[in-house]
């Protein structure tokens, strides 16, 4: 009988989010006669299973400790023009400092003194160092405390910032909402301001809040205080009054094209209406091809789009478009063929879309075409993989590959093992992925690996498939 024994381990690093769960199987051998040996299955974040023996298991961990030891002190840097939200206030703010101690008892302030001392002290550094503290008193006469600092208008500037930005932060900021929401529309200072936005942006339960929060981010004209507004509502873009804000971004003639950008791309995660498809339709003429790549991302998720819209897509001048028409719009196609009326315009959209995927100068158009190729006849179909199979590109030729029947699949296996070692990670991704697919390889391999750990994995996949 097996025994397992589940051990749950989580990295956690800047910007890295890595999670493991581990499961240690022992038990008898199997029929084939293999020797009884301890194995490690371990679950990637995407769900993967891969199995590792006791001796490289701790091989592995050991690298993961490494990275994360290298990556942990890298500080995440806000960036504006991408929207980015920093959950936390700059580092400086909240220097890694001891609890304050009474200095004549020598013992921590009670929250009761920390508050009095945040109020009331006539020395500014100590008041400082108490407002500080009350971010880890988690009570309501803190907050209370926070608050009038920050209303009282003889509070000294860089007092009430430092007050905003403990206000801000958890816990004090998902007890606040209502509060936080006033004060950031009430407030002149800007850089107040953007310590309020950072808290705004980050509550817990913002979804109850979004109709709050994307009403301020419609009245923001402050570049980093909007960022922060903009990406919570990009974050909850299902909501409804997300989703009528980011429309309005989307659709105005003189919105930021980053912006605009970033607001469609949060709308491809629901279905359009047809009042969003009547608003959106026209930035398929827009002069910027990713604003068409990602309208027309957005228009192919309903399921009546127009034959046009597809034809329009797979026409572009820009290469992103035709892929994403190929990518998305070709997922409609087959609705077109039962109406007689437009036979001749799906015969010719067909033809295009062949075209596209055998014949496009553009590889990553090819290859679309290549991994949408099931939604086309057949006898397109199959000269589509044909091509693909023959195609100068690697990535264009093993996506061919991999989308044939297996038994033609099996035979690029070697093509999917030199891929290994492409300079292109997610090359390297995928050929793996195929590898397990058709032969049940279980050496493990990532992609992120140094040369020569990936090297090692290589020579052991060859190795297994040689059995």
């Amino acid at each position: 009988m097996r025994a397992l024994v589940v051990i749950a381990c989580t990295f956690v690093a800047a910007g890295l989010g890595l999670a493991a769960g581990l499961v240690v199987a022992g038990g008898d051998g199997d029929a084939d006669g293999f020797e009884d040996e301890a194995e490690i299955l371990v679950r990637t974040s995407d769900g993967d299973t891969r199995a590792y023996s006791p001796q490289s298991a701790a091989a592995r961990i050991e690298s993961l400790e490494g990275m994360l030891r290298r990556r942990g002190s890298r500080v995440a840097r806000v960036s504006v023009d991408e929207a980015t939200v920093a959950e936390e206030p700059p580092v400086a703010v909240f220097p890694n400092e001891p609890p304050l101690r009474h200095p004549t008892e020598d013992r921590p302030y009670t929250s009761s003194e920390l508050t009095d001392l945040a109020r009331h002290s006539d020395d500014p550094k100590l008041r400082a160092a108490a407002i500080r503290a009350l971010r880890r008193v988690d009570d309501a006469s803190a907050r209370n405390a926070l608050q009038e600092i920050l209303d009282d208008p003889e509070t000294p500037p860089e007092l009430r910032l430092l007050a905003a930005h403990v206000i801000a932060r958890p816990p004090h900021r998902d007890h606040l909402p209502s509060e936080l929401i006033a004060a950031f529309q009430d407030e002149s200072d800007p850089s107040v301001r953007r310590a309020l936005a950072n808290g705004v942006a980050g509550l817990r339960d913002r979804g109850a809040w979004m109709k709050e929060i994307s009403g301020l981010l419609a009245e923001e004209t402050d570049a980093e205080a909007r960022a922060k507004l903009f990406r919570s509502v990009t974050r909850s873009s299902r909501d409804p009054a997300a989703r009528a804000e980011l429309l309005a971004i989307a659709t105005a003639p003189g919105a930021d094209p980053k912006e605009r950008t970033a607001a469609l791309w949060a709308l491809t995660k629901g279905r359009p209406d047809k009042d969003m498809i009547a608003a959106l339709r026209p930035l398929l003429d827009s002069a910027d091809p990713a604003t068409r790549a990602q309208t027309l991302r957005i228009l192919a998720q309903d399921r009546k789009m127009p034959l046009g819209t597809l034809r329009k897509g797979l026409a572009d001048k820009d290469p992103g478009v035709r892929a994403t028409a190929l990518n998305q719009g070709l997922r409609q196609i087959r609705s077109y063929r039962k109406d007689k009326k437009q036979r001749g315009a799906y015969d010719a959209a067909v033809r295009t879309a062949v075209n596209l995927a055998t014949g496009d100068p553009d590889a990553s158009v090819r290859r679309a075409g290549v991994n949408s190729v099931w939604h086309l006849p057949t006898k397109q179909r199959n000269q589509v993989l044909a091509a693909g199979r023959e195609d100068q590109d690697l990535a264009v030729r093993l996506s061919a590959f991999a989308n044939s029947p297996r038994t033609v699949a099996v035979t690029a296996t070697q093509d999917f093992v030199g891929a290994l070692s492409s300079p292109d990670r997610s090359l390297r991704d995928y050929a793996y992925k195929q590898l397990r697919r058709l032969h049940g390889v279980r050496e493990p391999y990532q992609s992120g690996w140094n040369a020569k750990a990936r090297q090692e994995a290589i020579d052991e996949i060859s190795r297994e498939l040689a059995e």
